[in-house]
């Protein structure tokens, strides 16, 4: 049986993408399919828990995302990290692994589907 990958590209911050991401990763997961969930770019500060924004529909996000565990969806994957960053400043909470640009390319040409927010 095929996967699908869900890619969330954008700062919890910006805009609603994110939260996209997580609900279409959630909906899919409802249906049996097997979900690969990957922050890359801007995504990544999705993993920052001391984010805070004044639009109420991105508040939570950080919280939201460990539904993706009570959901099965275990293969929560990180690309590159921004040279501003390590892994440190990343929540211990949600377990990521990291990508090599191969394995990311892998990944999705072996997709049954790729969605990318």
């Amino acid at each position: 049986m095929g996967y699908i990958v869900i890619v969330s590209t954008e700062s919890p911050l910006r805009n609603t993408l994110p939260l996209d991401a997580l609900e279409a990763a959630l909906s899919a997961s409802n249906l049996d399919t097997h979900v690969h969930f990957v922050l890359s770019g801007l995504g990544i500060l999705q993993l920052v828990k001391q984010q805070t924004s004044t639009r109420l529909d991105n508040v939570n996000l950080y919280k939201k995302l460990k539904l993706l565990l009570m959901y099965e969806i275990d293969d929560i994957y990180i690309t590159q990290l921004p040279e501003q960053f390590n892994q440190e400043m990343l929540s211990d909470e949600i377990e990521v692994s990291l990508l090599s640009e191969n394995e990311y390319a892998s990944l999705l040409s072996n997709a049954q589907s790729v969605l990318v927010f």
